[in-house]
């Protein structure tokens, strides 16, 4: 494969994209996920919530889809998002959902998140346990604006990422950081990144 070639390690992959109400689509597209993150070797299979029917696509998961998630070895890890008309009933039903079970896991998206930045880091204390990735972008403050860069001088940013780094180092955080951008942004993901490298090691 190309990928053993580059010598690339992949640390996850996203799920398309749809409403997950629609069951008979859900096996067909999971099942080819799942073979794509075997040949990746990858375990970790990111996820959007979308509109639905929350119980009847949990009462799925639980018959169809954890028994192949338990036997490969992989876990879904749901983005967070704020609606409760999604599947998940919201984030904090997602954070007791993902305690109850074994293969399904959190992935917290910050640019998704509208709290302040106190109430974050109280959420990222209580459930790091269950979190596997972060998708690391900032928000513009007062606007729907979203997936800019962790550093961004021309407008006012919501988060003070040195600050968040600064406590996933200190608790040891060994889960996986994403950089997401907007386009428009990704000459600025290396720089970020190694920036970002640099103040969770503590350089």
């Amino acid at each position: 494969m190309p990928f053993e070639k580059t010598n690339i390690k992949v640390s996850s992959i996203h799920f398309a994209k749809f409403n997950l109400s629609k069951l008979d689509l859900f096996s067909k597209v999971f099942n080819k996920t799942t073979k794509i993150a075997g040949l990746l070797n990858c375990d970790l299979i990111v996820i959007h919530p979308s509109m639905g029917k929350h119980d009847e696509v949990k009462r799925f998961l639980s018959e169809k889809i954890d028994p192949v998630l338990e036997r490969e070895g992989l876990f879904l890890c749901w983005e967070t998002f704020e609606s409760r008309r999604r599947i998940s009933g919201g984030i904090d039903e997602m954070f007791k959902f993902c305690k109850d079970t074994r293969c399904h896991r959190i992935c917290y998206d910050f640019s998704h998140i509208h709290k302040e930045q106190e109430k974050i880091l109280e959420d990222l204390e209580k459930n790091i346990d269950i979190i596997k990735i972060f998708h690391l972008s900032n928000r513009i403050q007062n606007s729907t604006k979203q997936h800019y860069p962790v550093y961004c001088s021309k407008e006012k940013i919501a988060l003070d990422f040195d600050k968040i780094l600064s406590f996933l180092g200190k608790i040891k955080y060994r889960g996986h950081l994403v950089l997401e951008y907007l386009p428009q942004f990704h000459s600025q993901l290396l720089q970020d990144g190694l920036k970002l490298k640099n103040l969770y090691e503590g350089k």
